[in-house]
């Protein structure tokens, strides 16, 4: 018998069973009783926290989305450009680190309701990055560009490398994300002529 812990504690469990249960067999293959069993709980403790396996699919879904923006906030405020390199990293650094969470984001982009949430976190965090260029081209950091269009752009190619690397377990996106930050990086420079 699980010993009693705090409300917290036990859900952090029930979603770190689930994480590897989604990532082992996906969302249709992951039952309440796999994860319960992985968790080594009762399955009556995984329904006092959550009311389903759809409900539990989305909370893992939110604490992944939370996790991410925490991060996000709790980048030094520096220049616009190491803050939005520092992002990215961090974006493809967690994912990279956790196949099961790099199996499960994917999981994420299949799932109905998980994928309407994501379609509103991207917007979240589309916004956020353009708030921040609208910051860096006020203070004459960078010259000025469409930011919203640089946000989806940004979104795009972290996506883009992680699909890489999702599909290719040889591949490492990091030294592409480096490269490809660098270029964009140039180009945002307020002096930036677009020769050479």
């Amino acid at each position: 018998m699980a010993r009693h812990e705090a409300p917290e504690v036990r859900r952090a469990q029930i979603l770190a069973a689930a994480l590897e249960c989604f990532s082992r067999t996906g969302f249709h293959g992951a039952s309440m009783e796999k994860i319960a069993k992985t968790a080594g709980l009762s399955k009556g403790a995984l329904y006092w926290h959550f009311k389903n396996k759809n409900d539990l699919f989305l909370g893992l879904f939110d604490l992944f989305i939370s996790e991410n923006f925490d991060a996000w906030a709790k980048i030094e405020r520096t220049d616009v450009l190491s803050i939005l390199n520092q992002q990215g990293e961090l974006v493809l650094n967690r994912l990279l680190e956790s196949r099961a969470l790099l199996d499960v984001w994917l999981e994420f982009l299949s799932h109905r309701e998980a994928s309407e949430k994501m379609s509103m976190a991207y917007a979240s965090s589309r916004e956020m990055i353009a708030h921040l260029l609208f910051e860096g081209m006020q203070k004459g950091e960078i010259r000025t560009v469409n930011a919203i269009a640089f946000s989806g752009m940004f979104t795009a190619m972290l996506e883009g490398l992680l699909v890489q690397a999702l599909l290719d377990s040889e591949f490492d996106p990091r030294p592409a994300w480096a490269e490809g930050f660098g270029i964009l990086a140039r180009g945002l420079l307020p002096d930036y002529s677009g020769a050479g």
